[in-house]
């Protein structure tokens, strides 16, 4: 990826940082039930520097389009971190200027830090993970387009159906299913921020 492909992304993990990928549960202040909630969660991803907690506040089309992994996160780490004090400042004075309605489960959100500016693109995203007992396996995940079609009420009982679980693991050994209705960042509409800076060079 060139450093312009990364132009999106960086503004996002510019709000943000990363080196820890540590499984941290999050704060019950941080559920990303709302965009200014999520910006919330960021700063504490940013402040804690936990890598798996940033990459969760970005939305899947986005992880997609630019082609994120949670690895890149560290391993791009040095130059975001030069690129955040260079064009953004302190990540801790963001805050949000305005919100507008795009429909029901999208939110375009003006973010300002000292003179710099960006739009955001924030959307409601409903995902699912089914984690095992056992450690050794691997969490099972995916993504619903909505929950009106996933949860049904019979009497005093919830009824949910997950779509597309292909590896179906024994109900007994399931430790933990968990559904997330959160408000995620999917792309930079527009932003007052220079082109990347590249890191001066020697003369030869």
């Amino acid at each position: 990826m060139t450093p312009k492909s990364l132009f999106p992304a960086l503004i996002c993990l510019a709000l943000t940082g990363c080196v820890s990928t540590a499984r941290e549960e999050v704060p019950s202040e941080f559920r990303m039930s709302s965009p200014s909630r999520t910006i919330a969660y960021l700063r504490w991803a940013f402040e804690n520097r936990y890598a798996s907690h940033v990459y969760n506040t970005l939305s899947d089309d986005l992880i997609g389009r630019e082609q994120i992994s949670l690895d890149d996160l560290a391993t791009f780490w040095p130059r975001v971190e030069e690129w955040v004090h260079e064009n953004i400042g302190d990540p801790g004075t963001i805050e949000i200027v305005r919100q507008k309605r795009l429909d029901a489960r999208t939110r375009e959100v003006e973010l300002a830090s000292g003179d710099r500016r960006a739009v955001l693109r924030f959307v409601l995203q409903v995902t699912w993970l089914i984690r095992p007992m056992s450690s050794r396996e691997d969490d099972v995940t995916g993504r619903m387009r909505d929950l009106a079609g996933a949860v049904t009420y019979e009497g005093d009982d919830a009824l949910i159906r997950i779509p597309g679980v292909e590896k179906q693991i024994d109900p007994e050994k399931i430790h933990v299913i968990r559904i997330e209705n959160a408000w995620k960042i999917d792309a930079v509409l527009d932003t007052n921020l220079p082109e990347w800076k590249r890191p001066a060079t020697a003369d030869p």
